[in-house]
């Protein structure tokens, strides 16, 4: 499975909020999420929502720990989301786990969990969703069937296959896809992922390319967007919106900011670099389209 456990990124910032769980039910399923809603509710007529989903055999509140998001330069501006998938895994429509293999309404699920934290504080229509690995996959999934319900989306770690059969959004979506250079979960020209049953992975430079020509981009330009990545913006594109693509030089599979770990270790999930911040630069990116 397309998976990272790690240990936490460095925090920048400290908000109010305030972090609650949410339940629902969809069908004989309880589903779950971690919530920080912002502590004075009426700060903002309409908040942004940012959807995070994590990796394979993860949670909710393991994606809190790893990628920090609420705790970045700029995270006052959105409530956010942590839900947890099925059995620790999404339905990303491929690889991986019990959630795609039990074919679980992940989309239905995320849309209706937006819809209930509309309910909680005035939210805006359209959601940010930011993943990671398995839950990189989901955010595509989202982004190619339901581009009506996203501002933006932000991955790291995982690219799906798209083709027109499964991908025809009908309006262009901005994204930001950060990737690690030595990614051998997830390598970035494609192959064998180290992890058995992960499979064989598609080109993630091919998967941009695909999603750039979608978004209707017309040019490609080197970008600084990450002073310690090799970035290339894809512009021009309709609605104004925008394709980056970020490559963290030295990086494996970890989150990046993380430190390296027995169980990543284990699973060859390096080499870690300890002195990124992978969800800062998320935030940035969506604080573009809020």
């Amino acid at each position: 499975m397309l998976l990272a456990l790690s240990l936490l990124t460095a925090g920048t910032t400290a908000s109010a909020w305030q972090k609650t769980e949410v339940s629902m039910r969809i069908g004989s399923m309880n589903r779950t999420a971690t919530v920080y809603l912002p502590d004075v509710p009426s700060a903002r007529d309409r908040w942004p929502v940012v959807m995070v989903l994590h990796p394979g055999f993860a949670t909710g509140e393991d994606m809190a720990r790893i990628s920090r998001l609420h705790l970045q330069p700029g995270s006052e501006n959105f409530v956010f989301v942590y839900p947890d998938g099925f059995r620790r895994s999404w339905n990303a429509r491929e690889c991986c786990g019990r959630a795609q293999a039990r074919n679980i309404d992940d989309v239905g699920f995320l849309t209706r969990l937006a819809d209930q934290i509309g309910t909680m504080v005035p939210t805006q229509s359209k959601m940010f969703v930011a993943g990671y690995s398995n839950g990189a996959l989901m955010a595509y999934r989202l982004a190619c069937d339901v581009p009506e319900r996203l501002a933006a989306f932000s991955v790291y770690a995982g690219a799906p296959r798209l083709s027109t059969s499964t991908c025809s959004p009908a309006r262009s979506v901005p994204l930001l896809h950060l990737h690690g250079e030595l990614d051998a979960v997830a390598p970035l020209e494609g192959g064998e992922s180290s992890i058995a049953s992960a499979g064989t992975r598609v080109s993630v430079l091919n998967n941009i390319q695909w999603w750039s020509q979608m978004n209707g981009c017309a040019r490609s330009q080197p970008s600084n967007f990450i002073s310690r990545a090799q970035c290339t913006e894809y512009s021009g594109c309709r609605n104004g919106s925008q394709t980056l693509f970020c490559i963290y030089p030295g990086q494996g599979h970890y989150w990046p900011g993380s430190e390296a770990s027995g169980f990543g270790e284990r699973r060859g999930l390096g080499p870690a670099r300890s002195d990124l911040n992978g969800g800062q630069h998320m935030i940035r990116f969506f604080e573009k389209y809020r």
